[in-house]
């Protein structure tokens, strides 16, 4: 019988994780580039961009929307407003990087 070994698999730390997830969310950069780069499948970035996100929402994957009629937007036109647990709120424009408002929601609903 021969004994053929299996490559070791390799353990990602969170903050690890978290990096390359940052990295592969970058405005012009793709996925793939950096998977290929981290020598980690794109999937894999998408399950910790996924994991990273539930953690952030609490496990909440859908959030209740109001808009407003076109002649009530004023102000508001182009924004979203988040409301935290714990009652917090943050207002961010439609360009918001989901990742910084995912890290900003964790550290705000504590």
């Amino acid at each position: 019988m021969e004994v053929v070994e299996v490559g070791r698999r390799r353990r990602w730390s969170d903050a690890e994780k978290l990096r390359i997830v940052e990295e592969a969310s970058r405005p012009g950069v793709s996925v793939r580039s950096v998977a290929r780069q981290h020598q980690v499948s794109p999937s894999q970035i998408y399950d910790w961009r996924k994991m990273f996100l539930e953690a952030a929402t609490g496990g909440a994957g859908f959030a209740a929307v109001i808009v407003p009629p076109n002649d009530q937007a004023g102000p508001w036109r182009g924004r979203m407003e988040v409301r935290c647990g714990n009652g917090r709120t943050i207002t961010v424009g439609h360009d918001v990087d989901v990742t910084v408002l995912a890290k900003l929601v964790t550290a705000l609903d504590r």
